[in-house]
């Protein structure tokens, strides 16, 4: 089997079957991230973890030889395992359970920042070890895997946690004292080390996370995003709500690693094109208030931010884009663009590479503007949910018809998402109905809209739009009643002539007729 980086080279080069176009961007000023937070993980120094079983039974015998402390078991709870998956098959299983945090780098070794780790002793193009924390009596699945050590997490053993404060309180000590003796307090991060901690000074590692958007020229909150904490194998997961704050599923005694997973249940980002892309913290905290801006983490966040609007509140009703088999993959290339985006349709899926690649730069090597990201995301994510009603009909139709209805869902999208998040009322920023030719018409648009960019006829290059929203098109209209019926000119006029929305004021043939006089071939086919 040829490997996936080649199948992907061959992908980039001759297998577009959708594409936005660069529009022209001004130089914009950013600030970079430094080389430690951006690119590749680093691993640092090897953690003594504290949560390992023979360090706990160190910790208990230390305080049984100087406190009095009960007798009872010291026992492990968990298995810190690594799996090795031999293809997506695989790894979409292991991400089959939600419950479940995967990490594509060692829990026991600390590191420096970085958006993306391959373990350097793998093939390039294989997928990486995920590492885990699982439970004793999990049921673990047929996939190569190695148990690394055997944990012991007080807190997440009911048996431990429940009623018995007495005994909570003694597994405290214990964690306490495998902290102290294996050199896991840091002066800086946790100043109160000499301080006695009592039961409940346990806290939830919390904060807020923000991004910078150009077209807004301020931070806006970073909404639904998969934020973890972890220590060593203590790990833990949330999500930031619509005003970017968040609060994980566990707590702890100590300062902790944040990171965000660029990554949810129906879709994965890409650092490249195979690589999960991540946002890890310098150093540790026990809280993280973060304002990304510049770099690919900026990218990142944008390609979510549409992704999640996309997949997860579809406020418009159109077939909701889906992965194939498993999770939609977007690969995100921090270079020059001649297009701002590709599609290349959802079976590349199958022998794992990303169906939708988004570019970082524009061909004449200018930093995308955040809006940009955003909509070209929503554009070949609107190429994907065409696809995913209808995939013959999205390889049979003109190319200038899957482009206009690319675009139509743009449009609608980001127009929609910048005046209900960013309350940006006129927001409409590929300005699509200045069309005088190519693919990426306005015809869906011009269905929807209640402007006639032809004034009237004064300005006759452009289409003479009379058809208003009155008339009942909507995106979920067209997609379920227009859109699959149409492949070239012809064909959508006669569609829109025989599939008119039943409303207060039908739209007449003459409308129709005059929408469509521009869209001939010598102007749909220019690129």
């Amino acid at each position: 089997m040829k490997s996936r980086f080649i199948l992907a080279a061959i992908a980039l080069s001759l297998g577009i079957l959708s594409c936005e176009k660069n529009m022209e961007n001004e130089p914009v000023p950013v600030e970079q991230f430094n080389a430690v937070t951006e690119g590749a993980v680093v691993l640092g120094a090897k953690i003594d973890d504290p949560y390992a079983i023979h360090n706990m039974e160190k910790a208990y015998a230390n305080l049984k030889s100087s406190e009095s402390v009960p007798d009872m078991e010291i026992l492990p709870t968990h298995n810190y395992i690594r799996f090795l998956p031999k293809n997506e098959d695989e790894l979409a299983l292991l991400k089959s359970d939600t419950a479940v945090s995967l990490f594509d780098f060692p829990l026991h070794y600390e590191i420096t920042g970085g958006t993306s780790y391959h373990d350097p002793d793998l093939p390039v193009d294989a997928i990486t070890w995920q590492y885990t924390v699982l439970p004793l009596d999990y049921v673990l699945p047929n996939i190569e895997h190695e148990i690394l050590y055997q944990v012991m997490l007080p807190e997440k053993d009911s048996n431990i946690s429940g009623n018995n404060l007495k005994t909570t309180s003694v597994f405290n000590e214990i964690e306490k004292e495998s902290f102290r003796i294996t050199g896991n307090i840091n002066r800086e991060t946790d100043p109160d080390e000499n301080i006695t901690k009592g039961l409940f000074d346990r806290y939830r590692p919390s904060g807020k996370i923000q991004v910078w958007e150009d077209e807004c020229k301020r931070f806006v909150p970073l909404r639904q995003a998969r934020v973890q904490a972890r220590w060593a194998t203590h790990i833990a997961s949330g999500y930031t709500n619509n005003n970017g704050d968040f609060a994980v599923n566990d707590v702890f005694l100590y300062a902790v690693n944040f990171a965000i997973k660029w990554e949810r249940d129906a879709y994965d980002i890409r650092d490249g094109l195979l690589l999960q892309a991540w946002y890890n913290q310098d150093g540790k905290s026990k809280s993280w208030h973060l304002n990304i801006r510049g770099g690919k983490s900026q990218q990142y966040a944008h390609i979510h931010l549409a992704a999640f609007h996309m997949c997860y509140e579809n406020p418009f009703g159109i077939k909701t884009p889906k992965g194939y088999p498993n999770k939609i993959k977007i690969s995100y290339l921090h270079e020059n663009g001649t297009y701002d985006g590709y599609y290349f349709g959802k079976e590349l899926s199958l022998v794992g590479l990303s169906s939708i690649y988004i570019y970082g730069y524009d061909e004449n090597g200018y930093y995308q503007k955040s809006n940009i990201v955003f909509s070209t995301t929503v554009h070949e994510l609107g190429h994907l949910s065409h696809s995913c009603k209808s995939n013959t009909h999205i390889i049979s139709c003109a190319k200038w018809i899957r482009e206009s209805w690319a675009s139509a869902v743009e449009w609608k999208y980001t127009k929609n998402y910048y005046s209900q998040f960013y309350q940006k009322t006129d927001y409409d920023y590929r300005n699509r109905q200045k069309w005088v030719s190519g693919f990426y018409t306005p015809v869906f648009i011009d269905l929807m809209d209640d402007f006639d960019q032809s004034d009237n006829g004064k300005c006759p290059y452009y289409p003479n739009d009379k058809i208003e929203p009155k008339h009942g098109y909507t995106l979920s209209y067209i997609e379920n009643n227009i859109l699959t019926r149409v492949v070239g000119l012809n064909s959508l006029r006669s569609t829109l002539k025989a599939y008119k929305p039943a409303s207060s004021s039908l739209v007449t043939d003459a409308q129709i007729d005059n929408l469509l006089i521009l869209f001939t071939p010598a102007n749909t086919d220019k690129h």
